[in-house]
């Protein structure tokens, strides 16, 4: 599967190797800060996007693989930043499977965090499968299970990885090595 840049960010792929650095206000809207729809609160100040898409997937089931590595001062390096996505092109809208490190420091799945505490280098593997409107994800580290999102869309999906955080504690950079797809 060929991977592509999403919203001009700017990454480097070397065979099956995919290198994202820093990159805070390359893409539309990076600069502007997001307030809470219900409160009116500013949630952040400006977000950083530097990611790689698959081309729209079909229905079927998918094995995404890849050994990431994370180069920062420290794993919490972003209040919150994304490792993989589901995402289906809705703008402004929550894609329908996040795999991220949130506030609370652990990997966290839509909205739940799991029990296992991030680490700067892991084996990732996403089972993934799209059946009519229905998508099934399944997240593991190191071979260990992390737990699953299930979602009703009906948006046709792709697969989003790389460096893509919210308010940055320090400089990062997010290596993917021997990304595959089966």
């Amino acid at each position: 599967m060929k991977f592509s840049a999403s919203c001009g960010g700017i990454h480097s792929v070397v065979g099956n190797d995919y290198t994202f650095k820093d990159a805070r206000g390359k893409c539309p809207g990076d600069s502007d800060p997001f307030y809470d729809r219900d409160t009116g609160e500013q949630r952040w100040a400006y977000k950083e996007r530097n990611e790689a898409k698959s081309p729209l997937l079909h229905p079927g089931k998918y094995e995404f693989q890849a050994d990431v590595s994370i180069h920062a001062d420290k794993v919490r390096h972003a209040e919150w930043y994304s490792i993989f996505q589901i995402h289906n092109g809705v703008r402004d809208g929550i894609p329908p499977s996040m795999f991220t490190v949130f506030q609370h420091g652990r990997w966290h799945i839509d909205g739940r965090d799991t029990h296992v505490t991030p680490k700067l280098e892991f084996a990732l593997k996403v089972n993934l499968e799209i059946k009519e409107n229905f998508i099934t994800v399944d997240y593991y580290v190191d071979e260990e299970y992390l737990g699953s999102s299930r979602t009703y869309e009906l948006a046709q999906p792709f697969i989003k990885f790389g460096l893509y955080r919210i308010n940055e504690y320090c400089s990062a950079t997010q290596i993917y090595k021997n990304v595959r797809v089966n």
